[in-house]
C-alpha cells in the first residue's frame, strides 16, 4: 500500500494571507513599512532572499533574527489562522484520495498542535488522515533515510524535493502554493503539476501500479 505524505499549508490549505499578515505585523513592530500583498507573494513564490524583502520594507538586514522571531510568534495566532482557507477543490481531492488504496498522512510545520487540530476539525477533514505530523515530527520525517519505496511526498516548496531525494522516494511538487512553477522547475522535481487533477492522476496511476 502506498503511503502518501501531504503537506498542509500551501498544498491544500491557502495560508498566503496569514503569511502576509504575520510579515506585516513583524515589519511594523520593527518600525518598517510592509510592501503590498501582491509584492510580498511575488517575493515568496520566487524565493527572493529575505534580506531583499527586509530592505524593501525599510528594515535593517541585521534585524533578521528579530524579524523571524516576531513572524513565528504571530503566524500561529488565532486571529491570523482565521485568514486561512482550504482551496476550493481540496475536499474533492481528499475524497478522491480516500477511494484509492493508500494511507494518507498530513505534514505541517505548525508548532501549536492544539490550534492545528481545531482548524482541521473546523475543516471537517480529520477523517481523511491516518496521522498528522507537526513541526518536530515533520522535521524528523524530512530528514529520514529509512522511508519505504512506496512512500510519496507532495508539497509546494523545495523542502519536499530535497527530502524525497535524500530518502529516495517519489515527490510531486505543486505550483499553486508558496513557490512558483519557475522556481520549482529549476530544482528539477520528479513531478511538477499545476492542477489538482494532475496530482490526482499521478497518485492514482501509482496506486494502481502498486496493486498490480
Amino acid at each position: 500500500m502506498i503511503s502518501l505524505f501531504l503537506d498542509f499549508d500551501g498544498t491544500i490549505n491557502d495560508s498566503s494571507l496569514r503569511a502576509y499578515e504575520s510579515y506585516s505585523m513583524a515589519t511594523k513592530r520593527l518600525g518598517g513599512i510592509p510592501i503590498d500583498y501582491q509584492g510580498f507573494l511575488l517575493n515568496k513564490r520566487n524565493g527572493i532572499e529575505k534580506s531583499a524583502l527586509l530592505f524593501r520594507s525599510g528594515i535593517e538586514v541585521s534585524a533578521v533574527d528579530m524579524f523571524d522571531n516576531y513572524v513565528l510568534s504571530f503566524i500561529e495566532m488565532e486571529s491570523c489562522l482565521l485568514l486561512d482557507r482550504l482551496y476550493g477543490w481540496s475536499l474533492e481531492l481528499l475524497s478522491a484520495f480516500s477511494e484509492l488504496e493508500l494511507k494518507l498522512f498530513l505534514l505541517t510545520s505548525r508548532r501549536r498542535s492544539d490550534l492545528l487540530q481545531r482548524q482541521i476539525d473546523n475543516y471537517f477533514i480529520r477523517e481523511y488522515f491516518s496521522e498528522i505530523f507537526v513541526e518536530s515530527d515533520k522535521a524528523a520525517f524530512l530528514n529520514s533515510q529509512d522511508l519505504e519505496s512506496t512512500c510519496i511526498i507532495v508539497g509546494d516548496t523545495e523542502a519536499e524535493i530535497v527530502a524525497a531525494r535524500r530518502a529516495r522516494i517519489s515527490c510531486v511538487s505543486v505550483s499553486w502554493g508558496m513557490r512558483s512553477r519557475s522556481f520549482l522547475s529549476a530544482l528539477n522535481p520528479e513531478y511538477l503539476v499545476d492542477d489538482f487533477k494532475d496530482l490526482l492522476e499521478i497518485i492514482g496511476k501509482k496506486a494502481i501500479r502498486k496493486e498490480q
